[in-house]
């Protein structure tokens, strides 16, 4: 075979080696968020049990892959590895749910305040349909379908704030939180409420006013998501005045 027809052989088998990895990472990929979405819209519940045999049945796939997105998720504590071999989604108690809350207003507040700084017109926009898809889902709430369209606001609020590796952070915390949210009767109840505080979030951000998104944030993730458990640990009883004594 001349050289320059050995040479173009060669050339033209690199590419073979590499396409089959790219798709196995993508499915990977793909079964993650997807069990990521169930945790993160609560339709996977506290303490249910996760078999690999029926969520690679209903993925349609092997059980390799699922395996390997059942363990990337045990490694973050989203789900939970028992000695029985079993995987489980984890029971939050109401002052681990009040101690993930704590850590979200944190993270969240900071991407707000530099997002009041750093957010530009196309990145407004992008919140502003966010804001558009909960008001949608307001009217017909569908659970999951409204805890998507919650997760995706603060997902896009936080990638205006320019720290890409806060999302990371965020998205392992709302994958705990997330299975308890739809328990809380007060997030179906309080939906028109918690309409009315993200617009707040959205026209902070747009005026850049920091401090203004900060407060908002503070309403919906103190006063919003954990609301009865905060009103006895966080917010002080309101003083008594004492009767002038009678002279």
């Amino acid at each position: 075979m001349p050289q320059a027809n050995a040479e173009l052989w060669t050339a033209l088998q690199i590419p073979s080696a590499p396409l089959v990895r790219l798709e196995r990472e993508t499915l990977q990929s793909k079964i993650l968020a997807q069990l990521e979405e169930r945790l993160i819209t609560g339709v996977f519940r506290p303490g249910e049990k996760l078999t690999l045999r029926t969520l690679a049945a209903q993925l349609g796939t092997s059980l390799m892959p699922v395996r390997d997105a059942i363990q990337h998720l045990q490694s973050i504590g989203a789900l939970q590895s028992n000695a029985n071999r079993t995987t489980t989604v984890p029971v939050v108690t109401p002052s681990e749910r009040q101690g993930l809350s704590e850590v979200r207003f944190v993270l969240e507040t900071l991407a707000a305040e530099r997002a009041t700084h750093l957010g530009d017109r196309a990145g407004f926009a992008r919140l502003q349909e966010r804001w558009e898809a909960l008001r949608c889902s307001r009217e017909e709430y569908s659970g999951a379908g409204y805890l998507q369209a919650h997760w995706a606001f603060h997902r896009e609020l936080a990638l205006l704030g320019g720290i890409p590796a806060l999302v990371d952070l965020l998205t392992s915390l709302w994958l705990r939180i997330g299975p308890t949210v739809e328990m809380n009767g007060q997030m179906r109840d309080g939906k028109l409420e918690a309409l009315t505080i993200h617009r707040a979030i959205v026209d902070a951000v747009v005026a850049r006013d920091p401090a203004a998104a900060r407060r908002a944030l503070e309403v919906d993730i103190f006063y919003g998501t954990s609301r009865q458990d905060l009103t006895q640990s966080h917010i002080p009883a309101p003083s008594k005045r004492k009767k002038p004594a009678r002279a």
